[in-house]
């Protein structure tokens, strides 16, 4: 059972065997599924609720990622019944991300943080590369802090060719793609956001905007990075086992969670 709880991350120990977590992501038709992943998340919801929630930004973040007033367990069970809308990549960086507000704050903050991470250690190599394509060829360099808060857009400018580059690596020996994401400039504007409200640039709403909101998605079994049903509390009303979960050999339980079928059980349709 991986989730959270106001900052408690509990990752499911099965999803340390690599044999084990690459058949929950096939299963689930995930691109990435790893447990660094999983805790970016996790870590995301807390944050919401630090940064968001506490500092009165609730109307401001509401404006970037939707209506987190919506009810969460009629959002998830909508999402494990028909998944995300065709046109998704448009808006949202995973099909995760289009279940619920939270989910689509969290999601990004998770990619927020790769992009962070990944181009501090670019920087710290000194990598540069040419950046092909369009009429004229140029030449990009991962450099500076990330982490000092400057100009989010020369950031994105460097991280875009950099993930070409280095999936096209990954390519070469056979692998698949380091970073397997299209940011489209929606999901831009979301990292953008983040980025701000980490480096305190979001300004709390107007005074009687707010909306105090339970944390009712603190402790549930939260996704990550295109992710669907690890492990999660699912209210699975009187629908049937959604496919995915059959072909993966796995099922929802009466109790609402996600493991390995009982021996009783009926075959799902």
């Amino acid at each position: 059972m991986t989730g959270h709880d106001d900052g408690r991350i509990v990752i499911a120990l099965a999803e340390a065997d690599d044999a084990e977590r690459e058949k929950r992501r096939n299963a689930m038709g995930e691109p990435y599924r790893t447990l660094l992943g999983h805790f970016r998340h996790e870590i995301g919801h807390y944050y919401w609720d630090r940064l968001v929630r506490d500092r009165g930004r609730l109307q401001a973040c509401r404006a970037v990622f939707g209506d987190d007033t919506a009810d969460y367990a009629k959002a998830l069970e909508r999402h494990y019944r028909e998944g995300g809308p065709e046109n998704w990549q448009e808006h949202y960086v995973s099909q995760y991300a289009t279940t619920h507000a939270w989910e689509d704050f969290a999601e990004t903050w998770a990619h927020y943080l790769h992009i962070v991470d990944t181009m501090e250690m670019a920087a710290a190599y000194q990598l540069g590369f040419n950046v092909l394509g369009g009429d004229h060829d140029r030449r990009a360099r991962a450099e500076g802090d990330p982490y000092e808060g400057g100009d989010f857009a020369e950031t994105i400018a460097v991280w875009m060719p950099l993930t070409v580059a280095l999936n096209s690596i990954n390519r070469c020996m056979g692998l698949a793609d380091l970073y397997p994401f299209v940011l489209s400039p929606a999901v831009v504007r979301k990292l953008e956001f983040i980025h701000d409200l980490v480096h305190d640039r979001i300004p709390p709403d107007e005074q009687g905007s707010q909306e105090a909101q339970p944390d009712t998605h603190s402790g549930e079994q939260t996704g990550e990075p295109a992710l669907s049903g690890k492990g999660r509390k699912i209210d699975n009303g009187e629908g049937s086992q959604p496919a995915f979960f059959a072909q993966a050999g796995l099922e929802i339980r009466d109790s609402g969670e996600l493991g390995e079928p009982s021996s009783d059980s009926a075959a799902p349709t």
